[in-house]
């Protein structure tokens, strides 16, 4: 008898074993992950704009806000390319539209490395971006100016061009995710009792 109990709870517990790295590697976890990258994207985005378009320009945060919109594009691109291939067996139909939504992630990031390159050639005559940074007054170079011109327009616009992608990006995560069923997250609940110290 109780080698039977025995080889019951090994089984149990070997069962229990394999069941959780499976829910681990669930595909609504990295879509909505790729989702809320694309939203964080956009304030982002917002950040940059605020940046280029200041009276005075602060090398510094363009340089960081950039990076880290680098890094948020590339891990939406890759949380929507973990999700295609996870998804189980009986919604793989849906697998191509997964992938169109990462092709789209893609379209913003080359967008995104032109607008840096065009940030950096733009900007390079404004300063070094390494120490703090000396905020200088925009200036459209005139004669009498010695401010280096810049080509502030050619900036915002790639900004709105990678805003526009990105919202593309966003337009078809939701529509896919409609196509999925992708549950949504619980917010957790407000703890009871006191906060610990």
């Amino acid at each position: 008898m109780n080698w039977k109990l025995g080889f019951f709870a090994a089984v149990t517990v070997f069962g229990m074993g394999l069941a959780r790295p499976a829910h681990a590697q669930d595909y609504s976890l990295a879509y909505a992950q790729a989702g809320a990258l694309l939203t964080y994207s956009e304030a982002e985005i917002r950040i940059l704009y605020a940046g280029v378009t200041a009276r005075e320009y602060d090398p510094k945060i363009i340089k960081d806000t950039v990076a880290e919109l680098k890094r948020t594009i590339g891990d939406a691109k890759r949380q929507a390319g973990r999700a295609a291939t996870l998804l189980p067996e009986s919604l793989s139909k849906y697998q191509e539209d997964v992938e169109k939504l990462r092709t789209s992630i893609s379209k913003a990031e080359d967008q995104l490395n032109k607008l840096s390159n065009d940030i950096d050639e733009q900007t390079k005559a404004l300063g070094s971006d390494d120490a703090e940074p000396e905020l200088g007054e925009r200036g459209d170079g005139d004669e009498g100016d010695e401010t280096p011109k810049v080509d502030w327009e050619l900036l915002k616009a790639g900004i709105g061009w990678f805003n526009a992608d990105v919202g593309e990006s966003k337009k078809l995560y939701a529509a896919v995710a409609k196509k999925l069923k992708v549950p949504g997250l619980k917010v957790p609940p407000k703890p009871r009792g006191k906060r610990p110290e």
